[in-house]
């Protein structure tokens, strides 16, 4: 035996449409399109079917089209040394910002000492060039990682944002700092020390 539907959804749905032609109302009355009491003498019923109608048009199907699971991001994207400049990369960290206490990554900065070249022992290329150590923004040590390792800038925000929350989140914590990229940190292990911190982990990341 089936359950009768819940009658709720359509009264929240019905409520929604009418708050959102009240809202409608009230901007075309003060943008001057409909006078104050033209627009409050609407029949309810009117308001209601044109609320339905533009609650209806935002809604947009989900398609998967051009998705493939198998190729996240070309490899021509991943591997740009040159996809953001320092600044860029500044800017875009503040306008994500909405961090609210000491530890915003687009204020905070880093210290780090200097790295030589990676060299691949697999095949004994060099996977990253020798990066200068500093204090620094925490925005130009991705963009030094970015130009050594020839790494978009982009890979490494994600990855911050994915790992840890850095980008977007309010309240980080040192934990959050420490772990940033996830990097040396196995599934069936804590973290290994010698990589904590924001500075060692985008190194290692």
């Amino acid at each position: 035996m089936r359950r009768p539907a819940s009658p709720r959804p359509r009264r929240a749905l019905r409520g929604a449409r009418i708050t959102l032609a009240t809202v409608v109302a009230f901007v075309l009355a003060v943008g001057g399109f409909v006078p104050a009491a033209a627009a409050a003498a609407l029949p309810a019923q009117a308001m209601e079917s044109d609320a339905a109608s533009s609650v209806d048009s935002l809604i947009r199907p989900m398609t998967l089209e051009g998705f493939n699971p198998e190729n996240l991001i070309d490899d021509a994207l991943f591997f740009d040394g040159s996809a953001m400049t320092a600044a860029e990369i500044q800017r875009f960290l503040d306008e994500k910002d909405r961090c609210t206490n000491s530890r915003c990554i687009n204020t905070g900065t880093t210290s780090i000492s200097s790295r030589g070249a990676v060299i691949s022992h697999r095949t004994g290329n060099v996977v990253c060039n020798a990066i200068e150590g500093g204090t620094m923004r925490i925005s130009e040590l991705i963009h030094r990682v970015q130009v050594a390792c020839g790494i978009s800038a982009k890979v490494i925000i994600v990855t911050l944002e994915k790992e840890q929350s850095l980008v977007t989140g309010r309240l980080p914590t040192e934990r959050n700092l420490n772990f940033a990229m996830g990097a040396n940190c196995p599934d069936t292990a804590p973290c290994d020390p010698a990589y904590s911190g924001i500075g060692p982990q985008i190194l290692a990341g």
